[in-house]
This record gives C-alpha cells, structure tokens and sequence, in this order.
C-alpha cells in the first residue's frame, strides 16, 4: 500500500512539476530540464545510496528509510502548498528535494517486500507491488487536473502530493512486524 501512496507525490513531480513551476513561479523551460534532470539524477542516487546504506547495516532500516523519506516528502509538498506564487527557487528547490526522495524509495521498498513475504512468496508480492506502483503512476495524472480545474495547485500538493505521503508514513510498518 505505501508503494501505491509513494506513487502520487513522484508522479506529481514527474508529470506536473513542469506545468506548476512555470505557470505558478514563472520558471523557464530550460531552468525546469534541468530542475527535472537533476530530480532523475539524484533519485537515482538516492536509490542506491539507501540500498548500499540499509545492506551495510544486514538489510535493517529499509522500513525506516521509507518512513524518513515519506515524511520529508509530505514536508516539501506543504511546504509547496504554502509557497503559492512565493520566491521561485524555494519552489524549485522543495520540488527537487520532494522529487529525489520520492523517485528514491524503490530499491529498499521492493527488497523489503520480498523480505516480509519470503522466498516462498515473493514473485508474488513483488508482482503485487509492481501492480501497485502502476496503478498510482496511471491514476496521478487522472486526479490532478480535476482537483487543479476545481481548485488550486496548494490544494494539489497537499491532496495529491502530501496527505498520500503521510499515509505512507503511517501504513508502513515499522521494523520487526
């Protein structure tokens, strides 16, 4: 489940940022490739880095980077909703921060699901959470525009980016269940 949450605030900042940077904070296209460029980049660092962290430590924490990584993310969404049309680079740099620790979590939250369901079962909990992952990256982008035509990008970063993102926190259980 905390996959399927993940997946709203990475695919808000993978298929939205662009959109929300330029029109509410004026940001060029050029500054938003490499704004995005970067969110690719460091997530990708991110996935690695977790993973090297959590297996120097006997696969311990992984639960815990994706708590950490969870609340942070639900932090720059509020704070994104906060900002509104304020200083452009405090918007470009929650969005990147929110970005890389939301493309981050994959690697450590995949191998722990096929650590709680055992080798017995983790074709089938890894095919379950692929299944998860897909389904929020297809529904994100149904959700947005109709949440943005009613309302407003604040109440997008919270609704789509930040409330998910905390109940990810909070659906993730914690180390030794």
């Amino acid at each position: 489940m905390s996959a399927f949450l993940l997946d709203f605030p990475q695919f808000t900042v993978l298929s939205f940022a662009a959109i929300y940077l330029h029109r509410e904070h004026g940001i060029g296209l050029t500054a938003i490739s490499g704004l995005l460029f970067a969110v690719q980049a460091l997530g990708a660092v991110s996935r690695v880095w977790s993973g090297r962290w959590t297996d120097s430590r006997g696969g311990r924490h992984r639960r815990g980077i994706v708590i950490v990584y969870s609340w942070v993310i639900a932090a720059c969404f509020v704070g994104l909703a906060l900002c509104g049309s304020g200083p452009a680079w405090i918007a470009a740099a929650l969005m990147v921060v929110a970005g890389l620790l939301s493309c981050g979590w994959h690697g450590v939250h995949y191998a722990e699901i096929a650590i709680m369901a055992g080798k017995e079962r983790s074709g089938t909990a890894l095919g379950l959470e692929n299944t998860m992952v897909f389904a929020g990256a297809f529904l994100t982008p149904l959700v947005i525009p109709g949440i943005l035509a009613a309302t407003s990008w604040s109440v997008v970063m919270l609704l789509v980016g930040a409330v998910p993102a905390v109940l990810s926190a909070v659906v993730m259980p914690r180390e030794g269940r």
